[in-house]
């Protein structure tokens, strides 16, 4: 179904750096049809024509022309609109999508999972809805390819697939004992086998420095983590160019009411280990970023 051309624009940057001496960019501005109905919208591409854009609840939508047309490709059948709220998303390959969602009433995470680039959906519960048990609560997701999936829920559990989300394995996340409280606003990357990278707030932290971030890592698919590494920004999103380096994008909010907010750029090189900024820009904010 074709989505009239109304609501949210965005605008997608091509830069082209000619030289460092005379450098110039392009800025082309598309119209994205629909997609912002339910708040702020995420953008994952598999290539430079094939993206899909989440809004703020389980709708997404698909462009496969560079951005020239979108096409709506999660029709909601169920009602899950009003039932779920979106948390986080991954497109690894053109055909599969996994939308990480909640359960607005019960505190149960979903995965809901295309194989066939949006036309039909499955519906997998990754907790309980018995009260005995955990709900698992979905707070982030990353993949590392079309087959390994990693899921962050609230419950000191973290979820593995090597199916491409079809199963799912429950793991006891160690990094919890680090702190004496869940992660908060947390953002995950999955960049080589075997090695996640975690950012989170710091609960403890923050009424002194609400930017207080901790950065923890595993090289072994979780049964052990560095004890982290602590910066001064948020993270909004993770972006790796190959398993050794990789960037943060976020920001140092100013919680003044002045709006001195200075965005920030993160750099690895040693797979998560530890980062330097590699950029700052203030009076600006970061919210995304992707190679």
């Amino acid at each position: 179904m074709k989505i009239p051309r109304i609501l949210t624009e965005i605008a997608l940057i091509l830069c082209v750096f000619s030289s460092l001496g005379s450098s110039q960019s392009f800025w082309l501005h598309k119209q994205v049809y629909g997609a912002g109905l339910y708040g702020i919208c995420r953008l994952a591409a598999v290539d430079t024509s094939n993206c899909v854009i989440v809004a703020g609840s389980p709708g997404a939508s698909m462009t496969r022309d560079y951005g020239h047309s979108w096409d709506y490709i999660f029709q909601d059948t169920a009602g899950k609109l009003g039932k779920y709220s979106y948390s986080c998303f991954v497109h690894p390959s053109t055909n599969l999508i996994l939308l990480g969602c909640n359960d607005n009433q019960i505190h149960v995470g979903h995965i809901i999972r295309s194989a066939d680039a949006g036309k039909t959906w499955s519906d997998t519960a990754l907790g309980s809805y018995a009260k005995a048990k955990s709900p698992n609560t979905i707070l982030a997701m990353a993949a590392l390819d079309s087959n390994h999936i990693f899921v962050l829920s609230d419950s000191g559990n973290f979820f593995h697939s090597t199916d491409g989300g079809l199963t799912w394995q429950s793991f006891l996340c160690p990094v919890f004992t680090f702190f004496s409280a869940p992660f908060v606003s947390p953002v995950v990357v999955y960049p080589a086998p075997n090695t996640i990278v975690v950012a989170t707030l710091v609960l403890s932290e923050l009424l002194q420095n609400p930017n207080s971030t901790l950065i923890y890592r595993t090289t072994d698919l979780g049964v052990t983590w560095d004890s982290g590494f602590h910066l001064n920004h948020s993270i909004a999103k993770f972006a790796f160019i190959n398993p050794l380096v990789g960037y943060a994008s976020g920001s140092i909010h100013d919680y003044s009411g002045n709006n001195n907010d200075t965005a920030t750029i993160e750099k690895t090189t040693d797979a998560g280990f530890s980062w330097f900024n590699a950029f700052s820009k203030k009076n600006s904010s970061i919210f995304d970023i992707f190679f």
